[in-house]
């Protein structure tokens, strides 16, 4: 599984970003929904999809992940959790 910290993380190597404010003017988006993500908000799927897409990453997979970090019901993050373990395979 990835995070949305560990996307965030990719990214900042990838491009070279030394801050969270530099990576929020590379995804188009304000600093603090960058900083937001270190106090555990989830990154939006919409967000999550572009930076897979930037770190040539599996978008469906990384989209999943993103569903999982969100889910609050427990019925709803196993079968998430399922999906991810046959995208894995």
């Amino acid at each position: 599984m990835i995070t949305t910290l560990d996307l965030l993380n990719g990214l900042k190597a990838r491009y070279n970003l030394p801050s969270n404010y530099k990576a929020a003017k590379h995804l188009g988006i304000t600093p603090t929904a960058v900083n937001s993500w270190h106090k555990g908000v989830s990154m939006s799927s919409k967000t999550g999809l572009r930076v897979a897409e930037l770190l040539d990453m599996d978008v469906d997979f990384v989209h999943v992940c993103l569903l999982l970090e969100k889910a609050k019901d427990e019925l709803e993050k196993a079968s998430l959790e399922r999906i991810i373990a046959k995208i894995e395979k």
